[in-house]
Parts: C-alpha cells; structure tokens; sequence
C-alpha cells in the first residue's frame, strides 16, 4: 500500500468522486454540492472512498458509538444489528406510545399556540 502525499489528496478526491459518478454512497447526495472529502480507515489508514463532508463526520460518530456498544457482538455486527431492528420496527409494532412523543397533529396545535400568543403579545406592545 503506498501512502499518499497530502498534496495528491485533491487529485485522488476528483478522480474517485468522478469514478463515482459524483454520489455520495451514503446518502446518494451530490459531492459538488455538498463538499467532497476523501475517507479512509482510521484503523489501517486505507482510502476507502469519496464521501459528502457530513456523512464522512456521521461515518466516524457511528464508528465510535458502535465501538462503544458493541460487548458481545463486533462493530459491524453490531451495526448490522441495529440496522435490522429499524427495519423491523420501521412500523409500530405496538400499542403504546412513549408519553413524551408528540404527534404531527400535537405539534402543529403547539406551533397555533405559541403563534397565537405571540401574535396578542404583539398587538399588547403596541
């Protein structure tokens, strides 16, 4: 493996991204609009990819969170795991709703509200 000099990670960036076809293979975004870094292993320092500046930052979160939860199963296992649970649970399963969550319809009478409000504080300062 031949370690690259930091003046050709440009380069390397704009013909990988081209090779690309310009996509993030995260998120499917355009690099050109969402800034193009080049990602590689921290571990083995191999270049991977062409990645959008966001997904490489989420990419080295969801890294050291999965590192971190991971006691019996690996990483990757790990984030596989989880993958598949919110899959499954993509749809509710269930009948009970945590006593925090907010529907749409809560929210948007919530925003009326704090409108409302607003708009007779307003008028009161006028």
């Amino acid at each position: 493996m031949r370690k690259l000099k930091q003046s050709e990670v440009p380069m390397v960036r704009d013909k990988m991204a081209a090779k690309q076809g310009q996509i993030c293979p995260l998120c499917l975004g355009n690099l050109k609009q969402k800034g193009a870094v080049l990602d590689h292993c921290h571990t083995t320092g191999a270049v991977r990819a062409v990645l959008c500046r966001n997904c490489n930052g989420c990419e080295g979160r969801a890294k050291t969170v999965a590192t971190r939860a991971a006691s019996r199963a690996g990483m990757v296992e790990w984030a596989e795991n989880l993958a598949k649970y919110w899959r499954y649970y993509s749809e509710s399963k269930g009948q009970l709703m945590y006593p925090s969550h907010k529907t749409a319809e809560e929210k948007r009478l919530e925003r009326n509200k704090k409108a409302r409000l607003a708009r007779a504080k307003s008028k009161g300062n006028t």
